[in-house]
């Protein structure tokens, strides 16, 4: 969760979790989606999504791990669609893994309004 405290700037709560938006989501009404950070970047509405310690899925057979990228880029999706404007932007943003966000970035490329960003994380980083 330190990840995505240093991101979005949001402290995390005492039991270390670190406190989401949530919109509703159509397709699946009891389950919704969450968000780690809404702001406004250079005057457009920017949702973020912060992915940090996912070093896991090296470990994963490369069809698995393939997989698993897809199910975030229809998430990213799904996302885009809950928020309900064409003028959002979703940022996604790695912190561990250059070589992830790469292959999610190729997951996403036909995406509009979807970047993916690599932004290492300082190692002496304990929060805010």
């Amino acid at each position: 969760m330190l990840d995505q405290e240093w991101v979005t700037g949001i402290k995390s709560l005492p039991d270390g979790r670190v406190p989401e938006y949530q919109v509703p989501n159509a397709a699946h009404p009891s389950h919704p989606l969450k968000l780690d950070d809404f702001s406004v970047i250079d005057g457009r509405p920017t949702v973020t999504e912060v992915k940090g310690n996912y070093g896991w899925l090296n470990s994963l057979s490369p069809s698995r791990k393939t997989e698993m990228i897809a199910e975030w880029a229809r998430s990213a999706r799904a996302k885009l669609d809950a928020v309900g404007s064409s003028d959002v932007h979703l940022r996604w943003v790695f912190t561990r893994d250059p070589d992830l966000a790469a292959e999610f970035a190729r997951a996403t490329r036909r995406l509009r309004n979807v970047t993916v960003e690599y932004w290492e994380m300082p190692r002496d980083f304990k929060g805010w």
